[in-house]
């Protein structure tokens, strides 16, 4: 019979709930703690998961037997969660975007889980979008030729007003909307394109007074070229919309999580549509997006060395994006990207 993993869930907030039915639903895996440091929370874990050990503080997991740990904490406890699990337990981590606020935190987390040898995963839930697999297979395998350019943005309806809490102090967020949601968008850059040359970038405050609340920026690869723009303040996106066009020497491709539409150069009449549905196939489990759970199954295959998606190393490479943009908007200039930098 194979190993059902003992599982650990640090935050009870959305993604918390999110991934303690999957740990539960899951057949591998053995939920048998949650940290929760809000004692209403945890008085409501003990009447609804009885099987589940309810703790305090992630100090009561010292040596415990783990071997999986999601941690799901606001952006600027993830740096010093992490780094106390890697030092005292011997459990493999999956850590919610961003994996840290600062590049220099990730690049010590990296050193660290490297000499201790452990698994970490972001969740960057976009990639397993099956839309979006299919757009990296268009790429890599040049079906349309090289790429020529690219544009991409990122809308929604959430910020119209001045707010105080974590995630518009840059100092706890790490910034605004670039960091927080738009880091999905700069996960599926890096992913289909590698590391830009350079970066010109823009970052505006419209209703905070410490973040960003829009962004745009201008890519320059080798022989390409793209632009990003994003904003949590745009009126008319109840959900959160991203849309993706990329032009090669013989066609392009608009896509989005639910859509792939193909347009070959040699038939400008042609155009083939690919949407969610006639990609589906069964999961083990389908909440809040099958991707949350291609994800979660990705995470766990524990015996499969070759498993790199969404490590560590892709964190240090979003971050570094990341960075490049502040830094960019900040001095008024195009900023050169160091592919050493890690």
């Amino acid at each position: 019979m194979k190993k059902k993993y003992i599982t650990a869930i640090i935050g009870f907030g959305k993604l918390g709930i999110l991934y303690t039915c999957l740990s539960n639903i899951h057949k591998s895996t053995n939920l048998k703690y949650i940290v929760e440091p809000n004692f209403i929370l945890r008085i409501f874990l003990k009447k609804r998961l009885k099987n589940v050990n309810n703790l305090k503080d992630i100090k009561d997991l010292k040596n415990k037997a783990l071997d999986l740990v999601f941690v799901t904490t606001p952006n600027f406890t993830h740096f010093e969660i992490s780094k106390f699990l890697i030092k005292n337990t011997d459990a493999n981590l999956f850590i919610e975007k961003p994996l840290a606020i600062s590049l220099n935190e990730i690049k010590k987390l990296n050193e660290l889980s490297k000499f201790k040898k452990k698994k970490i995963q972001v969740g960057y839930m976009l990639r397993y979008c099956k839309t979006y697999i299919l757009t990296k297979d268009i790429i890599d395998k040049k079906k349309f030729g090289k790429v020529v350019k690219f544009s991409c943005s990122m809308f929604s309806s959430q910020v119209f007003a001045e707010t105080n809490n974590w995630r518009f102090r840059k100092e706890r967020a790490g910034g605004g909307v670039l960091i927080t949601q738009n880091s999905h968008l700069i996960d599926l850059i890096q992913w289909f394109f590698g590391l830009p040359k350079n970066i010109y970038a823009n970052t505006r405050k419209i209703f905070s007074k410490n973040v960003e609340d829009e962004v745009s920026a201008n890519f320059e690869y080798e022989n390409f070229s793209g632009t990003l723009e994003t904003s949590w303040s745009k009126k008319g996106y109840r959900n959160l919309t991203t849309n993706i066009e990329i032009f090669f020497e013989n066609g392009s491709i608009k896509v989005n999580e639910d859509q792939l539409e193909i347009k070959p150069n040699f038939n400008e009449e042609s155009n083939n549509q690919i949407n969610k549905v006639s990609t589906f196939s069964p999961n083990f489990f389908d909440l809040a997006g099958d991707y949350y759970s291609a994800q979660f199954s990705n995470f766990i295959d524990l015996e499969n060395k070759d498993n790199k998606i969404n490590n560590i190393d892709d964190s240090l490479k979003i971050h570094h994006i990341i960075e490049s943009i502040y830094a960019s908007s900040e001095k008024k200039k195009k900023i050169e990207i160091d592919e050493n930098f890690s």
